[in-house]
């Protein structure tokens, strides 16, 4: 081999070593820092079931504004194992008990969804749109709903109910819950950035309100 050629190939061997040391070192650097800083995230919980499994193992508690109407009704009259427990163990707490204690952690407040996102969306979600705060994904419906009064044996009354079925399958009536929830919390957070001239801040981080 020509002396001149492996003089060549040690500074290009030695530049490649050099560069991709500087790049597991920078990726290391950055990823051990990232793990030190950022605060670690609970496991989220999003069924009746897992929050009674949270009590097995970490003790976990929860509450409501009040045990009492349908919600009970719901709870104590479920044939759930899951749904028994969880009525039994409910604790009393209004609103801002409630988030107090989930703050202070291993605290789930069980109250209504449509409520809670709004509160969430403008109290505990920054201006970048961050929340810490985790809504279960399961909903419980507690309420059978309105219905239409028809005499017996009207003809419009099966066009009724097909119109009414196609509002639901084309998911519209969610969509007009989310648009006024959507309007509410455009409105509160202006009002909000007004008042703190031009700042939205989470007022408090939350893990896992049921």
């Amino acid at each position: 081999m020509p002396l001149s050629l492996l003089y060549f190939r040690v500074p290009v061997l030695v530049g490649v070593w050099l560069i991709v040391g500087f790049i597991v070192t920078t990726g290391y650097r950055s990823s051990l820092i990232s793990h030190l800083v950022v605060q670690g995230k609970s496991a989220v919980i999003n069924s009746m079931e897992e929050l009674v499994d949270m009590r097995e193992t970490d003790g976990w508690r929860w509450g409501t504004r009040r045990m009492t109407g349908v919600l009970k009704t719901f709870l104590s009259s479920s044939s759930d194992p899951a749904m028994i427990q969880v009525y039994k163990h409910m604790e009393t707490a209004d609103i801002g008990e409630g988030m107090k204690r989930v703050v202070d952690g291993g605290f789930s407040y069980i109250y209504n969804y449509y409520y809670s996102k709004s509160l969430v969306a403008t109290r505990y979600t920054d201006a970048t749109g961050y929340t810490p705060v985790h809504i279960s994904t399961s909903q419980y419906s507690l309420f059978s709903g309105n219905g239409w009064a028809f005499r017996r044996g009207a003809p419009f009354h099966s066009r009724f109910n097909k119109a009414i079925l196609k509002f639901l399958d084309a998911g519209l009536v969610t969509f007009w819950m989310d648009d006024v929830i959507n309007n509410y919390v455009r409105r509160e957070r202006r009002r909000r950035a007004e008042e703190t001239g031009g700042q939205v801040t989470i007022i408090a981080v939350i893990d896992n309100p049921f």
